[in-house]
């Protein structure tokens, strides 16, 4: 491969204290790179205190585990990230229950709020909007019950969700009937039927986890 790359700006970005662009074969790419020091202490906070928030990374640094576990590793002379992918490699359980203590009161406020807009009839755009953070919620919930980093990765419903042992019966089909809509007047209420039926499965499982 061909690869053409010209020096960045160090513009100090939540992830990166130094991006390149260039070409790689022809392909436009951008190249992030980050302290060991810095991405040491995420882990150390992620990993150790089961954080969901840091001060370096203020939204979900519990993505980087699963950055680290993913991500093609390319060189590592000394072998440093070899052992952040081993201290990584089982998910702790105070994340988990940091991460079910956020998500789970979220997933019923949101529900509430979807069966609030459904039955109103207050229109598909905020319906919508709603939806989504729900679903945020419950993907939240289901990865931290089945011990996987959050990957934040478009891909996500496609590549990790059907591996997940851990879900309400015939979770992808139920979901998909929700996400597809119709989001007319009678579809919106339909959607949020099944999806309270799903989120009230999902709960039930994290409830379960926290006794």
């Amino acid at each position: 491969a061909q690869w053409f790359f010209h020096r960045g700006a160090d513009v100090n970005r939540l992830f990166a204290d130094l991006d390149v662009g260039g070409l790689v074969d022809g392909v436009p790419v951008e190249v992030a790179y980050q302290t060991v020091s810095w991405i040491s202490d995420v882990l150390g906070d992620v990993l150790d205190r089961g954080a969901i928030t840091t001060d370096k990374v203020p939204f979900r640094p519990y993505t980087f585990p699963a950055l680290l576990q993913r991500g093609w590793l390319l060189r590592d002379k000394d072998g440093v990230v070899n052992a952040w992918r081993e201290r990584a490699r089982v998910y702790p359980r105070g994340l988990k229950m940091n991460v079910l203590e956020h998500f789970v009161p979220q997933l019923r406020e949101c529900t509430d709020d979807l069966v609030s807009n459904a039955e109103r009839g207050l229109g598909p755009g905020v319906f919508i909007f709603l939806l989504h953070q729900a679903w945020d919620a419950l993907r939240s919930i289901l990865l931290a019950l089945n011990g996987v980093y959050d990957p934040a990765d478009k891909r996500t419903e496609e590549a990790v969700l059907p591996t997940l042992q851990t879900v309400p019966r015939d979770f992808l089909s139920r979901l998909t009937n929700v996400l597809v809509g119709p989001f007319d007047t009678r579809g919106r209420i339909d959607r949020t039927r099944l999806f309270r039926q799903l989120a009230s499965e999902a709960l039930a499982m994290a409830e379960a986890e926290v006794c």
